[in-house]
């Protein structure tokens, strides 16, 4: 990749962020993975982890509305209803994020044709014209360093929608072969109950559960990312192993509702569905929400906005739920194969989580009378070596950012 030397300005912004982290003090944004703190855990008012459950919530609040709502006037009333409600929805839907909007900071793309039109302000961040019909798309080391990383933890995803998808299809054709005298006999319907308890999860989490789990891991020191659910990598460790109890409890249940159809016993209630919907949601809350923050946190601010979309475009992998649907003869088969492929990315997560080295330590940077331990700072392990790249000079080099990759 070919490599060319900032001005003298923009190398001075950057050793000064670096130097910044390299002190003992950590940010918030910086000690995310490790400490499990306000940032992550959201347990004090401003940090990103709020932010992204408060959003979160919120969505799902209007999730259920529209999966209790529609199936109900479908069933009961017409489609045309629906489908009018749909565009109602849609059009307050703008209304408010068009009256919302002066709420927002919004900032203006900085990046210059060339280094000579990049200026400081008071402090010390660089403005310029942006014109990216006119020059290549510019990366720093550190936002090359960053995309490196987070894309070695988050190549297991797509296959972890994929499967979490399976509760939009595979499940509800589960839900036709049972009793549905609760849900009004509206298969579809029953995943607004994945909604609400997301809806009730998600304070419980934030306030709970994750300063709890932070407490807990607070005497544990290391330099890696999976760390326990005192960690946002853990969480998500923690939140893909519930989608595996999830998908053992439809198999057991879908081989009930089998024993009972070949002996001409009573249907089973949906209510026995409702076990595998509440793992599904935890798993949805400690992976979703968790998500968000770790790729939003452990990036440069030049790289918020893409990380939050490449962690949407991850859910691009419930394209491929249909797939395996197909490859399996009977519901059962799915539900069993699905829960080996759901341990399988589990498995895989935990191996690429526990490569992974934190932000903080990314940008340490070891002084001549640091006893500071270079192989910790680097990759920590062959795999990270491979992906990512190491060694001591190059670790030292990024993080005082004095150079600038073009891509």
């Amino acid at each position: 990749m070919p490599v060319a030397e900032e001005d003298e300005n923009a190398t001075h912004r950057r050793s000064s962020s670096a130097d910044r982290s390299s002190g003992p003090a950590r940010n918030d944004h910086d000690a995310l993975v490790s400490d499990g703190d306000t940032a992550a855990t959201g347990s004090s008012a401003g940090g990103s982890g709020e932010a992204f459950a408060s959003y979160y919530l919120w969505a799902n609040v209007g999730a259920l509305l529209g999966e209790s709502g529609c199936p109900t006037a479908r069933e009961h009333i017409s489609f045309s209803v629906v489908w009018s409600l749909l565009a109602l929805a849609q059009v307050l839907g703008l209304v408010a994020f068009r009256h919302g909007r002066h709420e927002y900071v919004r900032l203006t793309p900085n990046r210059a044709e060339s280094n000579s039109d990049v200026t400081n302000d008071s402090n010390g961040r660089g403005h310029g014209e942006w014109r990216p019909f006119y020059c290549p798309l510019a990366l720093s080391a550190l936002e090359v360093e960053d995309l490196r990383w987070i894309a070695l933890v988050l190549a297991p995803m797509p296959f972890f929608w994929a499967l979490y998808y399976q509760q939009a299809s595979t499940w509800v054709m589960q839900t036709e072969h049972l009793d549905q005298t609760l849900i009004w006999n509206t298969p579809d319907i029953l995943p607004a109950f994945n909604d609400l308890c997301v809806v009730l999860l998600i304070p419980i989490f934030q306030r709970v559960v994750y300063p709890s789990a932070a407490r807990c891991s607070s005497g544990t020191s290391s330099n890696r990312g999976l760390v326990g659910c005192g960690s946002a990598l853990g969480r998500m460790a923690w939140g893909m192993g519930s989608l595996i109890g999830a998908f053992a409890l439809a198999a057991w249940l879908q081989a009930a509702i089998d024993t009972r159809k070949r002996h001409g016993e009573d249907k089973l209630g949906v209510i026995w569905q409702m076990p595998q919907y509440l793992l599904l949601s935890v798993s949805e809350v400690m992976v979703a929400v968790t998500g968000l923050t770790f790729v939003y946190d452990e990036v440069e601010a030049s790289l918020h906005a893409t990380m939050e979309a490449v962690w949407v475009g991850c859910q691009m992998g419930q394209l491929f739920c249909g797939v395996i649907s197909m490859a399996s003869p009977t519901l059962l088969d799915t539900l069993e194969v699905s829960t080996v492929l759901m341990a399988g990315t589990t498995l895989v997560f935990v191996f690429l989580g526990r490569q992974y080295v934190r932000k903080a330590d990314r940008r340490f940077i070891p002084s001549s009378s640091s006893s500071y331990d270079d192989s910790a700072a680097t990759t920590g392990s062959p795999l990270a070596s491979l992906l990512v790249g190491g060694g001591t000079e190059e670790t030292r080099r990024r993080g005082e950012g004095q150079q600038r990759a073009v891509v």
